[in-house]
């Protein structure tokens, strides 16, 4: 596990269990050369600690995960805009086109007609 110095990052459930080995190992130590009385008041504690910080990192990493689906569903309607956009901008230039055309032959035809 890496050190608390590092930069932040999030704290996954692996790290957390990664964590509380290291702290078991730190406490047989302590019971090996003092017996289990010092620890006896300590290790519940811990044990609650960490029991609420795998808690936390669990809902941590379901709302990173929630984020991120919402991210890309952003994503998604955002590109569905643009196309949507643009084929609107195609329609409107070739509407705008054929407005064009027929002004233009009703204007020929009409000149026709009254020669």
């Amino acid at each position: 596990m890496s050190s608390p110095n590092h930069s932040c990052h999030p704290v996954r459930v692996i790290d957390v269990y990664e964590l509380a080995a290291e702290i078991g190992k730190e406490f047989e130590k302590l019971i090996d050369g003092y017996g289990t009385e010092p620890v006896l008041n300590l290790m519940p504690k811990v044990i609650t600690v960490l029991e609420q910080l795998e808690f936390l990192a669990d809902c941590h990493q379901k709302e990173n995960d929630e984020v991120a689906e919402l991210r890309y569903s952003v994503e998604q309607l955002q590109a569905e805009r643009l196309v949507k956009v643009e084929e609107r901008e195609k329609y409107e230039k070739v509407s705008s086109c054929t407005d064009t055309v027929l002004h233009t032959y009703v204007n020929i035809s009409g000149t026709q007609n009254n020669v």
